[in-house]
This record gives C-alpha cells, structure tokens and sequence, in this order.
C-alpha cells in the first residue's frame, strides 16, 4: 500500500450499456480510501451504554493522542475524536444523496426534525464529560464522516434481489424523442 496515492478510483472501465452504467454507479464508490480509516490504530471496543443520558468516562489513558509534555488536557484531534465515536458506538457517515452528515447514537431518540442538533448536542456532551476541549468538533466529525460516505439509495438497491426481469425496454418506451434522434440512440 502506497501512503502517496490516498485515493484509487474503483473502475476507469466506461461503458454505453444502460445495465452496466446502472451496475457500476449503484457498485462504486465516489472516493474509497485503500488505508485503514482506523486513524492510528484508534478502533477501540465498544462501551454499550444502557443509558445514553447518563454515560460513563472513558479511560483517559486510551485516547491515542495523549496531552503534551506540560498539559493535562486530552487534545481534541481526529484520532481522539475517532476513538470516542468508537468507544461509544457512535456511527459517523456522510450521506452522498443528501449531502449531509449523519451521526447515530445508540438509544438515541427524539423528533427527526431535530435529530442532527441533538446528536451534535450529545457528542458535545460526550467530548465534556471526557475532558476534551469542543472548539473543533463539527469539522473532525465531518472528516471521519466522509472517510465513511455512503449511498442510501444504492443500499436500498442492492439490498433487494434481482428477480432478472429486465425492465429498460419499458422504461425506454415511455420516452419521446425528437424525429432526428434514432430509436437506437435513444437505447444507449
């Protein structure tokens, strides 16, 4: 694995066939990284907190990034941030259809209109109560976010099978196009 060439493309194969354009978009990835996002070694057994209002510390000690010589406070970095996500089975991902970040919290629950201010609300809580400054929070979240995009639409896609019933001829059929466009055109 090179660290000089972070990001490798899935395919650089092009094709004008409908079901393969279909197949390679809902199978790619925008940007898969081929390193670990577990940055330094951060994955961290889960805490499985039974009460989300009233969590538990975790062991300072375990942080990957630990105070500089001279200071007692954690420093609020990504692998620290990373850690805690972990420790406390948060789920941060980017979602590539709405473009936004989505964080789950386990037991969390409340109203969906509200739900991004209150998870924010939560992990800032969870930083406090670790002892780590907050100052810089949302944009580590959205870095470990978008370390893990993902499509909700392709998801539902490939979460249903395929009953090999191939649906493009009527698909194609409900399409009008301009006399000097060829019916074989309009099929690519």
């Amino acid at each position: 694995m090179q660290e000089d060439n972070l990001l490798k493309p899935e395919s650089q194969v092009f094709t004008t066939n409908p079901s393969e354009v279909i197949k390679q978009a809902v199978s790619s990835t925008l940007a898969k990284p081929h390193f670990s996002t577990d940055i330094k070694g951060t994955e961290s057994p889960s805490i499985i907190n039974s009460n989300i209002d009233n969590p538990k510390p975790l062991d300072p000690a375990s942080f990957p990034d630990q105070p500089r010589n001279g200071y007692s406070q954690l420093p609020a970095t990504i692998a620290n941030t990373l850690h805690l996500t972990n420790g406390y089975n948060i789920k941060v991902k980017y979602d590539v259809i709405r473009n936004k970040l989505s964080i789950i919290i386990p037991g969390n629950t409340g109203t969906p209109d509200n739900a991004d201010n209150v998870a924010i609300a939560r992990v800032i809580s969870l930083f406090n109560l670790n002892g780590l400054p907050v100052g810089q929070l949302p944009s580590f979240l959205e870095v470990i976010g978008d370390l893990n995009q993902f499509n909700p639409v392709a998801e539902w896609i490939k979460s249903k099978p395929w009953d090999n019933t191939s649906r493009l001829d009527d698909f194609f059929a409900t399409l009008t196009q301009r006399p000097d466009f060829t019916e074989k055109l309009k099929k690519t």
